[in-house]
């Protein structure tokens, strides 16, 4: 049994099309984004889907933003564009739904990517993150014996320490949208326990009335971050999952504190 038809707006890299469909009315269907997504398309709503993206365009997107740069606004304009040549301003704008879909289509490779899913548990801390595949680790790529040598310092892991202090970024206009699909799975740090870690570790300056020294380590107000800060395989210059922080004030040791901490606590974690 099918439901009247209904118009929906496939965006594809072809266009945007508008197709009519009658959705499964059976007691036993499935909710319609699952139905959606069945068909190899992505809903821009879990409740009510009008607006859906193939899995090629969002593929095709994430490919054309990480190696051209390309925005998403400027993606969306040349799909209006091969819709409608002459009048791309005809074209219904579905550029917040690409940026929210685009998202979660990256979180959702990433986590395939990994292995999660299907009931396999919990992602945990820098659990969407690889490792440095050349570092010496035990039970993984080091021959039985290795710690009955004499030479131990070639098995010693060894990191730096570095960050980027003209790395600003803005404030979010509405921080209620900023949601975090993967906090703290990847490199970054996860933010509840960061938090806390500035909260506990305030640092003053020793300088009686040195104005440069607190301007430097002042936080404009249109910012939430005036840096970033990483620990890095000293070797082979992978970043280790869990470790990126951004930096608060500064140059403060602080910040870059925790991201050393958590690199120690993940390697006892392997």
């Amino acid at each position: 049994m099918f439901t009247k038809l209904e118009k929906i707006r496939i965006v594809d890299i072809t266009g945007v099309h508008d197709v009519c469909v009658a959705w499964c009315g059976c007691h036993t269907a499935q909710e319609r984004a699952l139905q959606v997504v069945s068909l190899g398309l992505y809903p821009a709503s879990v409740i009510s889907p009008k607006t859906a993206f193939t899995f090629r365009v969002l593929s095709d997107f994430l490919l054309a933003n990480k190696v051209s740069g390309i925005a998403a606004q400027s993606y969306f304009q040349r799909l209006r564009r091969l819709t409608n040549p002459a009048f791309p301003h005809k074209v219904p704008d579905r550029y917040r739904e690409l940026l929210r879909c685009s998202r979660q289509w990256r979180n959702l490779k990433y986590r395939k990517w990994n292995g999660f899913g299907h009931g396999r548990g919990e992602i945990g801390t820098g659990g969407l993150a690889l490792d440095c595949v050349a570092c010496p680790r035990p039970t993984t790529n080091l021959a039985p014996g290795w710690e009955h040598e004499e030479d131990q310092w070639k098995y010693m892991p060894t990191f730096v320490m570095d960050g980027n202090f003209t790395a600003e970024h803005l404030q979010c206009r509405g921080k209620g949208d900023d949601v975090a699909l993967g906090d703290g799975q990847g490199f970054m740090v996860a933010n509840a326990p960061y938090k806390v870690h500035l909260a506990n570790s305030k640092e003053q300056s020793k300088c009686n009335a040195h104005k440069a020294v607190n301007r430097g380590t002042a936080l404009r107000a249109d910012m939430d971050a005036t840096g970033i800060g990483a620990v890095a395989c000293g070797r082979h210059g992978c970043f280790i999952p869990h470790s990126v922080v951004d930096f608060q004030k500064g140059e403060r040791c602080g910040d870059p504190a925790l991201g050393l901490r958590l690199v120690c606590s993940h390697l006892l974690d392997k």
